[in-house]
């Protein structure tokens, strides 16, 4: 569930303008584009922003902000920390 809210919350085509200049293709399907097997009609569901759908999906399997700080927390009460990698250069 923590998965699929982060792949809702995050913003893949501000992403792709402004961090990757309009050269990267949105993820659909574990088929990349120009292989075998990749459909170009094909849409995730999960591959639309979606705010709501996101807190709905922490909230009903127990992230909430237990201690008001404005962060969610780990269904058992413990801080929920998010390491993020990035490539180092262009």
């Amino acid at each position: 569930a923590l998965r699929r809210a982060l792949a809702l919350a995050y913003d893949t085509q501000a992403e792709i303008e402004r961090v990757r200049l309009g050269q990267a293709v949105p993820a659909q399907s574990v088929v990349p584009p120009h292989l075998t097997g990749y459909d170009p009609a094909f849409k995730s569901e999960m591959s639309e922003q979606s705010i709501p759908r996101a807190q709905a999906l922490l909230d009903l399997y127990g992230y909430k902000d237990r201690d008001g700080d404005g962060w969610r927390d780990l269904p058992d009460g413990s801080p929920l920390v998010l390491e993020y990698n990035s490539q180092p250069d262009q």
